[in-house]
């Protein structure tokens, strides 16, 4: 398996994956992104649904009421000429949404070599310790955190060091070597959460600017989050 001194043959191959439970999906994760695959400069960024979040209660909309408005608002927003798919393989797996079982099994289909990122928000770093076998994450890809602001990394002194040992400082080791590193990321400011959008229509308040239209359109046919 690569690990941070198995070469990959070129950068434009590398496959960014940003998981999430997008209930809804809105404008700050379609944002995101995009941006992710310039900064990045990779050949794919995959928008995975989450199925069962482990460390989470549950979801607010149905897994495929998510993936379609998923779909809708990347189809509305833009996916870069092609480079942003959706992926819904944890939503066809069976159980709890574990990031280690979806890395394993995404780096067995493409290969030993390819760059693979897993794209982690500053909040979620912070709880890294709580994630099923986190040791072995960078096994199978890079692991990029997307600094907030707004959420700064707060996390134990064991996360800490581990974090520090593999960072990354260059982008070109990044984009060629097949996993083991971390890379530090810093994306527009956006302060739109799936929970705060939950919160706006059930109050019955403007959401101008946070959804994409078709995306606010489905949620009002369907009658999600009163």
């Amino acid at each position: 398996m690569g690990g941070v001194g198995q070469r990959a043959n070129s950068s434009v191959m590398s496959l960014a994956l940003l998981g999430g439970s997008f209930d809804p999906v809105h404008r700050g994760h379609l944002q995101s992104a995009q941006e992710l695959v310039a900064q990045l400069d990779c050949a794919q960024l995959a928008l995975l649904p989450a199925a069962h979040s482990p460390l989470k209660d549950g979801h607010c909309a149905s897994a495929e009421q998510r993936l379609a408005m998923l779909q809708l608002g990347l189809a509305e927003v833009g996916n870069c000429g092609g480079k942003i798919t959706v992926d819904r393989r944890e939503l066809d797996r069976s159980g709890r949404s574990y990031t280690i079982d979806t890395v394993r099994e995404v780096r067995a289909a493409i290969g030993a070599e390819r760059p693979l990122y897993w794209v982690i928000g500053s909040d979620s770093a912070s709880h890294l310790e709580r994630w099923r076998q986190w040791q072995h994450l960078l096994r199978y890809c890079h692991l990029v955190i997307l600094s907030r602001a707004e959420q700064p990394l707060q996390c134990t002194p064991t996360i800490q060091a581990w974090l520090e040992r593999h960072q990354c400082y260059k982008l070109a080791q990044l984009q060629t070597t097949a996993a083991g590193a971390v890379w530090h990321c810093t994306l527009s400011p956006l302060p739109i959460s799936s929970t705060a959008v939950r919160q706006q229509i059930a109050s019955g308040a403007p959401l101008t600017g946070w959804l994409p239209t078709s995306v606010a359109e489905y949620i009002a046919t369907h009658s999600l989050y009163r």
